[in-house]
């Protein structure tokens, strides 16, 4: 019985410890990047949506969005392969549909202006299979947000 009730204890108390001192070195060993931002709303003139994240500098999951109905522009992102931010800029790509069709490939980039939010931006470039560049578009955010964050 005093063996069990030990056991218990070691579990309960020493374990956790354990586990918690383990996630907190696993989370710093790790380098958590998160970004976020949009403008405008679905079925404004201009539409831009984007949230992409990273654990660990390898694997990417998100998306992003774009669509202009002034041109009959839409863009949507089907994979994030890259993610990179420093303090005030982000840059992520990967595969993307180009209004409606498949095999092409973007770059977004993010710029945040600590000073003043209203000067925050977005720009989308994108390319054809080949490489060459079909679409390019740079707007402020001015009805939105932009967030971005690492750890």
């Amino acid at each position: 019985h005093n063996t069990g009730h030990g056991n218990d204890n070691h579990n309960t108390g020493h374990g956790n410890d354990n586990g918690h001192s383990q996630n907190t070195d696993d989370h710093q060993s790790h380098h958590m990047k998160y970004v976020s931002g949009d403008n405008g709303k679905a079925g404004d003139k201009t539409h831009f949506e984007c949230n992409v994240q990273s654990e660990d500098d390898h694997n990417f999951k998100g998306f992003v969005t774009f669509e202009d109905k002034s041109s009959k522009t839409s863009f949507s992102s089907t994979s994030v392969n890259s993610l990179s931010l420093d303090s005030n800029k982000s840059s992520f790509s990967g595969n993307a549909k180009f209004n409606g069709k498949t095999g092409y490939t973007y770059t977004t980039n993010l710029i945040h202006d600590s000073k003043n939010s209203k000067n925050d931006s977005y720009s989308i470039t994108v390319f054809d299979g080949k490489g060459h560049q079909v679409y390019s578009t740079q707007n402020k955010i001015t009805n939105g947000s932009l967030k971005m964050w690492q750890s």
